[in-house]
Order: structure tokens, then C-alpha cells, then sequence
């Protein structure tokens, strides 16, 4: 019966579940918001099934009830307005912050640069995949999005293996100038990090928001 919360593309909520289910346990959980503000009357978290408690998620059910206590997070663009080339680098759900602000740069045509270096494991695992190739095809913003798979099939012809100072450096190409932000479990984040940091990128153009499943 409240109206929507307010937030920034790339932050994040607790949630308390009630649910008829009783192997739903009533505990709070934050997630990452992935839908953007721009679009008004509903909020989304994209939540993978891989733990204990996101396994039971698909047993809860319209009419269930939750307490949110939202925003949370500093981990959005918009927070550094003069930021306008930015490359992003997500590792499996963390394509999550990082899709919400590809939808608030879509909606508000935000002229912009944007590249994405995404890993996953294989081309199955791909979040938003048709969603991010709309985007790009839209030119709002100008998005390239490079996927990067650790056990890519034999079809696949694209970069395979890990983001490391060398794709980074390949598909970045200059990288004076440009801003980053890094979404990924911690060690991909420590490795991705490292690894800008050796490139020259100063620390404060690296963002990132770590998560741990």
C-alpha cells in the first residue's frame, strides 16, 4: 500500500520473507536491485539459485509478504557524473548492479561509452543476454559486450578463460580516461582489480561492489 521506494541504478535491499512455505526460513538476505528507477511502480532483485536459502526461493508465491529496507550502496554511476567512457566487468551475477545501470543509461539515453567484459562459465549460465544485445543494438548507450566463458563449448569462437590484465588491455583499448566497474565473487574481483591497478588505472576510476555466494 506504499509508494515505491526511491534508489539509484546499481544499489541494493534487505528482504524478510513471510511465507506460507515453511521451507522458506524468515531471515533477511540483501540483494542487488536490477531493475532501474526509471521504470516506476515495481522493484526487482534477480537472484540465483545457489545456496541453502535462494534454493527456496521458487517456492514463494504472490501474497506472500516482505519487509524491505532499501537503498543501500554506493556502486552506480550516477554517483560520478563525470565518468563518461566506463567499462564494466561482471562475473556471473554480478551482471546485476551493472544491468540496472545499462536499463537507466537506455532510458534516459545517456550518451555515453560503455563497455562490458562478462564472465561466466558456460554460455548457459549468461544472465540478460538477449536484454544486453537490445541494448547495444539500440546505441543507447553505445554498448559493446565481450562474454568471456571458463568452459565454453566447441562452438564457441569467442574469449575463453579468465579477465585478465591482457583481455582487459585488448578489449579496453585506452585506457586513459576511462572508469571502472567491477561486479564479481571476491576473488574475481581481487584478481580483476589487481590487475587494473598494474595496468595504470588509478584507484580511484576502479569501483567495485564484491559479493560472496
Amino acid at each position: 500500500g506504499h509508494d515505491r521506494y526511491d534508489y539509484l541504478p546499481g544499489q541494493f535491499q534487505f528482504i524478510t520473507f513471510h511465507c506460507e512455505a515453511p521451507e522458506v526460513p524468515v531471515e533477511e538476505h540483501h540483494w542487488t536491485i536490477s531493475s532501474t528507477p526509471t521504470r516506476k511502480g515495481f522493484v526487482t532483485s534477480t537472484i540465483k539459485a545457489s545456496g541453502d536459502f535462494t534454493a527456496q526461493v521458487s517456492k514463494i508465491r504472490p501474497g506472500d509478504t516482505a519487509e524491505v529496507v532499501a537503498p543501500y550502496g554506493r556502486f552506480s554511476y550516477v554517483l560520478h557524473p563525470t565518468e563518461e567512457d566506463l567499462v564494466m566487468i561482471a562475473g556471473g551475477i554480478g551482471i546485476t548492479p551493472i544491468m540496472a545501470m545499462l536499463r537507466h543509461m537506455h532510458d534516459t539515453e545517456a550518451d555515453r561509452e560503455v563497455g562490458l567484459l562478462y564472465a561466466n562459465q558456460t554460455p548457459q549460465d549468461i544472465v540478460f543476454r538477449q536484454e544486453l544485445d537490445e541494448v547495444a543494438s539500440s546505441g543507447k548507450p553505445r554498448l559493446s559486450v565481450v562474454h568471456v566463458l571458463n568452459r565454453p563449448d566447441e562452438s564457441w569462437d569467442g574469449p575463453s578463460g579468465y579477465i585478465d590484465a591482457e583481455l582487459i588491455a585488448e578489449h579496453a583499448r585506452q585506457l586513459e580516461g576511462k572508469a571502472f566497474y567491477v561486479c564479481a565473487p571476491p576473488k574475481m574481483t581481487e584478481m580483476v582489480t589487481g590487475a587494473l591497478l598494474r595496468l595504470g588505472v588509478p584507484a580511484t576510476r576502479i569501483h567495485s561492489e564484491r559479493f560472496a555466494l
